[in-house]
């Protein structure tokens, strides 16, 4: 069976079959099968004063075509009523819009978003028909159906409608037209200036174009300048260090000694250290730290050189660059004493390699516990880490004020919790926080949202050890929740830590819906994304490199700091979705290589679409991972390796526009070392960090997991965080939501101390537990096997691929419950028909572990959603509904991927699958949004424990 808007419309569907009674409304009549028609007619098109098409569908068959006779529509046979249900909704859509068209003068998708309810609303509101068309869907946003649905409203304006094709509606949705591919031979090698070659040419070779920009005039500057010899150690011929006396040292002194092998390294090394304390013997209290011959103890804090930290699996460029650590030597058990040094280390503190004139500079700190580069303070000398800090009432009552909401750590039945209170007064004297305590709403009523809750008269006193973070509450009325229209950020079920209150519980435990006016005036709203920021600090500009459909820089954008002013992208439909979903319609969207976007950015060729390096604040990528993905067991072939190499396009991107935040998101084997096709083994992560830290930028990494932040899906990635020089660097995103069972602990490569670094958060509470496939699935609509092909209520909830006949009979075979829920089980336990298995040679399908056709597992996750759907693979074939007998929809596939449901997602429904699968997580985007909102904005909502 078809639904009748194929007709016409999908390949192979030019006609269809008819079973069912004619009648001449007389009495006469007769039963047909299998007569063929290729003919649909619709009435009550272009007539404001209908309100639906009933009575005026029409079909002719091959044999009626020559008497002119046509067959009206009526009532369908229980088998068919779904499908015609859905065809008639459809058909009322078609004449709808062409209506709305017609009464218009330049329609384009946008008008769908609101324009088109109103407009629709002036003229139906009153009938009843019209009231149950729009019941059926429930919404007032249709751009989704007329997305999915362009080619049916297509041909329904094209053979029926004079005028209404040239409405630029079409070449939005149709043709994907809207923005314009940048017309130049495309650049198939990766673009890098200067730098940026010197730090990978070693890895990717010809992969690499240098580009080298204009030269400057800057020849007056020059003159007249006496650039001084730099200052050095003595060394010998062999260059190692001539030892030199130290008869004396103050604080602020490096200085250079000999260490025997360690953990670190086990053959003896240059030491260098930072003397911060000299506990000399003439000071009454420290006269035993003065041992004769040896000289006063000193303190010190340890310098790394780069082959200390985790730049030492690349290709440095500053060999005389050392950095400031976290690392002192007062819990040592080996005291150091003057007599063990062996010179005085001449060094540039706080300098670049451009303005240092000794021998040595210092610009960074590196963090050793959770490896990180910083920008090195004055503060970061006068102490090391040992010294004693701020109390936690202290650290509470500096980053909080009576009235901010946080969440507060709690014992609950079913393990340590975070729950959201208000902070209601300080206690200096007892240094204790009364707390003003909320209640979660779906205690008490079942169909409220999972971050609804409830204001209770209940103050309790806490202790500030108990006070993690901030969280962000704002008020929502009954009626906007009843109508779904709950605003944006606070309507993610709790992601990012978003809550809200309609109602109250009063001292008799009943609970009374809030106005606006009566809200709780104590309690400081959260924020929204249009929230102003302070005067001296507007909006950070954003460009949106290999910005796909999206998904991760509008989730940036949410967080309220950044305005993303500029979007680069290869793929139509990708671009075309991103500017569907626009917030900030001046936007700049390339359609094209970021090649030859880079090259005509470092050759100075600026335009509307390429910026200028001082517009550009903030940067995020989402660089190709194909070429690093562990399910590619060909990643030396040259398109792997050239997909590899467009890392560099973001360091180039860096190099270019020197932002002042950046973000870089890839899977995991980024950072696995790897051997080239030469034989040399390389990190590319590694020699990333090489690149950018080189240039003076701040780093850290993360190992993220998408089931974190409220996504139900087992999807992992690493993200690199940069800051400029003296900028902060926005901290970890803070989990929402729980892990799931059996999740083990991962990071990156070991570092030289023998530890993995940007290991995954395994402990610590959380407010929410973890969101599993059928909590985030739940309210969908059964689709039984999907070969209806579209939903009413849910546009995208339609398969990507189409399955035969074969294929839809081994899924119904594949078992919906017990732990068997896959093919390969199902044979070899006889509950599926052996003819199933036939002619099966691949030997990575005849081993029980393969995942060929199988069921997600309700109760946890759904796999990693990728650009493809493979129910066939032996490794990634988890692609069956938990229940139905399908695989997962694209909507299903984007509601994984946390994209909220009022967005669009352009091109076919392969198209659409693959702009989710290429997608961060919306949850995760969102999360760093607010991480470097708060950096921006120079506010810790994390405090330090």
């Amino acid at each position: 069976m078809s639904i009748l808007t194929n007709l016409n419309i999908q390949r192979g569907t030019n006609a269809l079959l008819f079973d069912g009674v004619l009648s001449d409304g007389v009495g006469q009549k007769h039963y047909v099968e299998g007569a063929p028609f290729s003919l649909l007619s619709i009435g009550n098109y272009m007539d404001k004063e209908s309100h639906d098409v009933s009575g005026q569908i029409w079909i002719q068959t091959l044999t009626a075509k020559a008497k002119n006779t046509w067959y009206e529509l009526k009532n369908p046979s229980d088998t068919y009523s779904e499908y015609w249900k859905m065809f008639v909704w459809l058909a009322n859509l078609a004449k709808h819009v062409i209506d709305f068209m017609a009464d218009q003068e330049n329609v384009v998708l946008l008008d769908f978003e609101v324009k088109f309810i109103n407009w629709l609303k002036a003229y139906h509101s009153e009938s009843e028909s019209f009231q149950k068309w729009h019941a059926l869907y429930g919404k007032d946003d249709f751009r989704s159906h007329i997305v999915v649905h362009r080619d049916w409203l297509w041909s329904q304006v094209y053979n029926g409608s004079v005028g209404l094709t040239r409405h630029k509606l079409w070449s939005e949705v149709r043709l994907l037209e809207a923005v314009r591919p940048v017309r130049a031979p495309m650049e198939m090698k990766t673009v890098v200036t200067p730098w940026v070659h010197e730090c990978f040419d070693h890895m990717f070779g010809d992969k690499l174009k240098k580009v080298t920009p204009p030269p400057k005039d800057v020849g007056a500057k020059l003159e007249a300048v006496v650039i001084p010899v730099t200052t050095r150690m003595k060394r010998d011929k062999s260059g190692d260090i001539l030892r030199t006396r130290v008869t004396s040292v103050e604080p602020g002194t490096v200085v250079a000694l000999l260490r025997e092998g360690s953990a670190w390294n086990k053959r003896s090394l240059i030491w260098y250290a930072y003397v911060h304390r000299v506990e000399d013997k003439l000071s009454p209290d420290l006269s035993e730290s003065y041992t004769p011959g040896l000289g006063p103890e000193l303190k010190v804090i340890w310098l790394y050189a780069h082959d200390d930290t985790i730049l030492s699996m690349g290709k440095y460029p500053h060999h005389n660059e050392l950095f400031f650590s976290d690392h002192c030597n007062c819990a040592e058990s080996v005291p150091l004493y003057l007599d063990d040094l062996i010179g005085i280390v001449p060094v540039d503190f706080m300098v670049g390699p451009k303005e240092s004139r000794k021998e040595f500079f210092v610009r960074q700190k590196y963090r050793t516990a959770d490896p990180a580069f910083l920008t090195l303070t004055e503060a970061d000398l006068k102490s090391c880490a040992c010294s004693e800090g701020i109390t936690a009432y202290e650290e509470v009552k500096l980053n909080f004020a009576v009235g901010d909401t946080v969440l507060l750590g709690c014992k609950n039945e079913g393990g340590d919790s975070l729950e959201p209170v208000m902070i209601d007064a300080f206690n200096d004297e007892k240094e204790m926080i009364a707390v003003r305590l909320f209640e979660r709403k779906d205690r008490y009523d079942p169909a409220a949202r999972p971050n609804e809750i409830l204001w209770t008269p209940a103050v309790k006193p806490v202790n500030p050890d108990f006070i993690f973070r901030k969280c962000h509450i704002q008020f929502v009325s009954e009626a906007d929740v009843r109508a779904r229209k709950i605003p944006a950020l606070y309507d993610r079920d709790g992601a990012s830590d978003f809550f809200f209150m309609t109602s109250f519980m009063d001292t008799d435990r009943k609970i009374k819906p809030y106005t606006q006016d009566n809200f709780p005036r104590s309690l400081k709203q959260g924020y929204s994304i249009d929230s102003p920021l302070p005067d001296n600090k507007p909006r950070m500009k954003g460009m949106d490199l290999f910005c796909g459909g999206g998904n991760f820089g509008r989730g940036l954008e949410e967080g309220g700091a950044i305005d993303m002013k500029w979007a680069v992208d290869i793929d139509v439909p990708a671009i075309a979705t991103y500017r569907a979903n626009l917030r900030n319609q001046d936007a700049a969207l390339y359609l094209g290589s970021v090649n030859n976007y880079m090259e005509d950015a470092i050759r100075e060729k600026y335009s509307d679409l390429i910026a200028r390096p001082d517009d550009v604040d903030f940067i995020s990528a989402g660089s190709p991972c194909q070429g690093f993905s562990n399910a590619n067991q060909r990643k030396n072939t040259d398109t792997a390796v050239r997909n590899c190499s467009l890392v560099a396009s973001v360091a180039t991107a860096v190099d270019v526009f020197r932002p002042k935040h950046a973000l870089l998101e890839n899977v995991g084997g980024l950072a696995t070392t790897r051997k080239l096709s030469t034989g040399m083994e390389v990190n590319v992560f590694s020699q990333l960090l090489c690149c950018l830290v080189g240039m003076g930028y701040q780093t850290q990494q993360f190992t993220l997991d998408a089931w974190s932040f409220g996504s139900a899906q087992s999807r992992t990635r690493l993200f690199l965080n940069l800051a400029a020089p003296g900028a902060v660097l926005p901290p970890r995103p803070a989990r929402s939501h729980g892990h799931p069972p059996k999740m083990r602990n991962r990071g990156l490569f070991k570092g030289p101390n023998g530890d993995k670094f940007a290991m995954r958060e395994v402990e610590g509470p959380c407010p929410f537990g973890l969101n599993t496939f059928k909590d985030v699935m739940q309210d969908l609509p059964n689709l039984g096997a999907g070969h209806i092909g579209a939903c009413i209520q849910f546009p995208d909830h339609r398969h990507s691929r189409s399955e035969n006949n074969l294929t839809r009979s081994l899924i119904a075979h594949v078992p919906k419950f017990g732990s068997d829920r896959t093919w390969r089980k199902a044979l070899d336990t006889g509950v599926m028909p052996k003819i199933f298995g036939l002619g099966i040679t691949n030997k990575s399908k005849l081993v029980p572990g393969c995942r060929s056709w199988s069921r997600i597992d309700e109760n946890g996750l759904s796999r990693t959603v990728t650009t493809m759907v493979t129910p066939q693979c032996a490794y990634s074939g988890i692609w069956l509904h938990p229940i139905e007998d399908r695989l997962i929809t694209v909507m299903e596939a984007r509601r994984a991927q946390s994209f909220p449901d009022n967005e669009v997602l352009l091109g076919n429904s392969v198209q659409a699958w693959k702009i989710v699968g290429n997608s961060v997580a919306r949850s995760v985007a969102l999360a760093w949004g607010i991480s470097l909102r708060y950096a921006y904005l120079d506010q810790y909502n994390i405090l330090r424990r």
